[in-house]
């Protein structure tokens, strides 16, 4: 039997962890990307964290995404022979003796409990925590960046790389499959990330993309590898260098850096840090966010073959992965999609 060939149209996080998936029923995976220097995969700062701290709340299904992903990314490390994984412990900032008592209150019988402790250690002069703070566990960072760019690279290796844009109108419908640049495929998924609103096959889903900025600031002295947060993150990734992140804005959905949203993540910053820093460069993306905050997955209602991987939002490190084997078991074992992902439940 001939081998199937497939085509992921999107080459950000979403598509290059797919495109790793499927090429595990044995097809012929194809994988393609325009390299839009502004998406959200080349900007992020790849944080994950299955608490929302602001909440005191652990994050959506985080036993289902928190217990799977890790392995799964230190696997393809593996298969791509380089370093973009990294599990780093967050320092957690509390605000007033009545955030501390709220936090204790949360140590036993919670869902929560599992995942922080109190921080008891001396925290270091660098920053203002005159009200302790917690260690929140199963918090890392990936490198989204080196990760896209490793994917890529890994597949232009063998020969299944597309540096091309292809528009969705360019994609023509055949018999038992679709062509594109001339050439024929079984099935496509496209995984175009917010793009998918405006130009594409599924534009009668929700979204509802939202920008984030982040600063990339160098700094005077040096920081333990840990995530500090207090409203805000600091995220150090090399020597004297890191990040801090992020923000959420729904309106003005381009790829500029709003200046009040500048000065939002300098004062936030301030609030806590206390060392000496400039801004070197200040990135703005659009994060693909879904109207119920949840990804759809699954096949098109009028065109057989041709599925969405889409809609991860702010929450894509954690996610992916776990929605990218979904997706692969529905396509090549015709396993049911979970109703909280399926494209479904938007068109009955």
């Amino acid at each position: 039997m001939q081998e199937e060939k497939i085509l992921v149209l999107g080459g950000g996080l979403a598509g290059c962890v797919l495109a790793h998936e499927l090429q595990k029923y044995n097809s012929k995976v194809y994988l393609a990307d325009d390299f839009f220097e502004k998406s959200s995969s080349r900007v992020a700062a790849g944080i994950f964290n299955p608490i929302l701290a602001g909440h005191k709340r652990v994050t959506w299904r985080d036993s289902d995404f928190f217990d799977f992903f890790p392995l799964y990314y230190k696997s393809l490390e593996q298969k791509m022979k380089t370093n973009f994984f990294h599990p780093m412990p967050m320092l957690h900032f509390l605000d007033s003796i009545e955030d501390q008592n709220e936090w204790d209150a949360l140590q036993t019988g919670k869902p929560i409990s599992n995942w922080f402790s109190i921080f008891n250690e001396k925290i270091s002069s660098q920053f203002n925590a005159q009200f302790g703070a917690v260690k929140i566990h199963g918090t890392g960072w990936l490198d989204t960046r080196l990760f896209v760019q490793e994917t890529h690279a890994y597949f232009k290796a063998h020969h299944k790389f597309i540096a091309h844009k292809i528009p969705q109108n360019e994609i023509k419908v055949k018999q038992n499959g679709y062509e594109v640049m001339s050439e024929f495929y079984d099935k496509i998924v496209l995984c175009t990330g917010e793009m998918e609103h405006k130009d594409g096959f599924f534009t009668y889903l929700p979204f509802k993309p939202v920008k984030g900025e982040i600063l990339d600031i160098e700094f005077k002295g040096s920081l333990d590898p840990i995530i500090y947060h207090k409203k805000v993150f600091l995220l150090p990734i090399q020597n004297q260098m890191a990040r801090v992140g992020s923000t959420y804005i729904w309106d003005k959905l381009d790829y500029e850096a709003e200046p009040t949203s500048i000065d939002f993540l300098n004062e936030k910053l301030s609030d806590f840090f206390k060392l000496p820093y400039t801004i070197k460069h200040v990135h703005a993306s659009l994060r693909p966010a879904t109207n119920d905050r949840r990804p759809y997955l699954g096949e098109h209602p009028s065109y057989k073959n041709l599925y969405i991987f889409n809609g991860m939002g702010s929450k894509g490190v954690s996610m992916v992965p776990y929605w990218a084997k979904q997706l692969g078991e529905f396509i090549f074992q015709e396993k049911p999609l979970d109703k909280d992902a399926w494209i479904g439940r938007v068109r009955g």
